[in-house]
């Protein structure tokens, strides 16, 4: 018993392509900013009294100028979502 097989592909290309589209568009994946940003923060808080005196004296205000501009970055993303 013999099944007919074809290799021809049928010419829906426009449709292929939308269903490319939208496939790429499921699967597609948001990096949470806002979490980071406030994670970051925290851990740099952190870092700074963690870290031992000896380092602490050459990157402190390193840590604490990351540290504000994380926490900075959090809060306006944090206010933006509240307006919209």
């Amino acid at each position: 018993m013999e099944h007919p097989f074809s290799l021809e592909m049928e010419s829906d290309g426009a449709s292929l392509e939308q269903e490319l589209q939208a496939w790429k568009k499921s699967r597609s994946f948001n990096i949470p900013w806002r979490q980071l940003n406030l994670m970051a923060s925290l851990c740099f808080g952190l870092a700074s009294f963690v870290l031992p005196s000896g380092v602490n004296d050459w990157v402190d205000w390193l840590l604490y100028a990351l540290m504000a501009m994380s926490f900075y970055a959090w809060y306006t993303g944090r206010r933006a979502k509240k307006k919209s």
